[in-house]
């Protein structure tokens, strides 16, 4: 690559924009009153926007008005710190610690939780792995899009593959999840040893369908939502195993692999717990609802200004 290339990168312009919100105004404004009856705080319908919420947990006691709620949601699909409490009482995925951090070397952390325990010395950092893997889609996303106005596309296809690496593991790590709080409970059946003996991700989703629902999974494996996961570990596959001695990528294809997200992976562990009879959770929201990413088409012209066509995201 010759170091010219990107010398202009601040006046290039970008393949792949992605949009500042998770919701429009009116599904954010549906989203918080969801959460707020949740939280047992209920208002006539036409009475929300005056609304003011006192609100105590164990960071301080806090003021906010509905609208400021609203904003919030439209920028991070759930209001974090009321969706943590519903989350934390979640029999999945509550209970648990979401994260802790320090850079201390004389400081040692031991953590435990249903049977697992792991220690630490610092400098060290500890969280839930749904919420690091839900936070790193979303980074990847961002990064391979601000990087697409670097012509070489090295690091947007970078961040496209380690955005693909973390779509797959988030699905073993929620089947993972319930394997773990089965064991600890000592649930056994002979769908529970398939369950952990096998190596295959389809497999495994077949046997938690068995295990933790009464659904007919056949819906569910014809869906969409399932169409758009396999369509993620597919590409994922090709890229990460090596299989072929010249990688292509199409900044074109991303595109649409990069909203791929919000049915293959977001809607997608929505229908497995709908399936289990549980609520959605914070973690499955801020994936379902990521935000969209829109391609250009880019026209490059000498001496005039380049056109410019965009395709918004699907």
């Amino acid at each position: 690559m010759n170091p010219e290339d990107n010398a202009n990168v601040e006046e290039n312009l970008p393949f792949l924009v992605m949009n500042k919100y998770h919701l429009s105004r009116d599904k954010a404004r549906n989203a918080v009153i969801r959460c707020l009856g949740e939280c047992g705080i209920d208002r006539r319908p036409d009475d929300w926007d005056s609304l003011t919420v006192t609100w105590n947990d164990d960071e301080a006691k806090s003021v906010f008005r509905f609208r400021d709620l609203v904003d919030e949601a439209r920028l991070y699909g759930v209001v974090p710190r009321f969706q943590r409490r519903l989350d934390s009482k979640d029999p999945i995925f509550g209970g648990t610690i979401q994260e802790m951090a320090t850079p201390n070397w004389q400081f040692t952390w031991k953590t435990s939780y249903a049977g697992f325990e792991k220690k630490a010395q610092g400098p060290f950092r500890s969280a839930c792995v749904e919420q690091e893997l839900t936070e790193d889609i979303l980074e990847f996303r961002r990064l391979a899009c601000e990087h697409s106005a670097e012509y070489d596309f090295r690091l947007t296809c970078r961040y496209f593959r380690a955005y693909l690496s973390a779509c797959v593991s988030i699905l073993d790590a929620f089947i993972n999840r319930h394997v773990l709080l089965a064991k600890h409970e000592k649930f056994d059946s002979p769908e529970f040893r398939a369950l952990q003996a096998s190596k295959n991700l389809e497999e495994r989703v077949r046997h938690w369908f068995t295990m933790c629902s009464e659904d007919d999974p056949t819906t569910f494996f014809g869906s969409t939502a399932w169409c758009h996961f396999q369509e993620l570990r597919e590409k994922r596959n090709e890229l990460m195993h090596g299989v072929e001695p010249i990688v292509v990528y199409s900044v074109r294809d991303m595109h649409a692999y990069l909203n791929k997200v919000r049915t293959g992976v977001g809607e997608l562990l929505l229908q497995m717990r709908t399936a289990h009879s549980k609520p959605t959770v914070g973690f499955i929201e801020r994936l379902r609802t990521a935000p969209l990413v829109d391609f250009n088409t880019i026209t490059f012209r000498a001496n005039e200004p380049h056109k410019v066509k965009k395709r918004l995201g699907q």
